[in-house]
């Protein structure tokens, strides 16, 4: 989430340091060790149908390149590899 999106402040200045994180590590432990994290967008889960209208859901999709919201499964192919 690099929008700010108003109500989810915390969460995304914790998606951001996730990623500083993540990289800094990745420098300081390279090249003996790798590091990678996963850091999904909008995945549609049960969480959406709570929190999220019909009509969040479509802005979500029309602001993904490919206009299609990942699936857990992608995330868990995508962990797995």
């Amino acid at each position: 989430m690099r929008s700010g999106v108003p109500s989810a402040v915390i969460y995304g200045a914790c998606k951001g340091a996730v990623d500083s994180f993540t990289r800094g590590l990745a420098n300081e432990l390279a090249p003996e060790i790798r590091v990678n994290a996963v850091a999904p967008g909008v995945i549609d889960t049960p969480f959406h149908e709570k929190v999220s209208t019909p009509e969040k859901m479509k802005q979500f999709k029309e602001g993904i390149p490919l206009k299609k919201i990942g699936d857990a499964i992608h995330i868990a192919k995508a962990i797995n590899f």
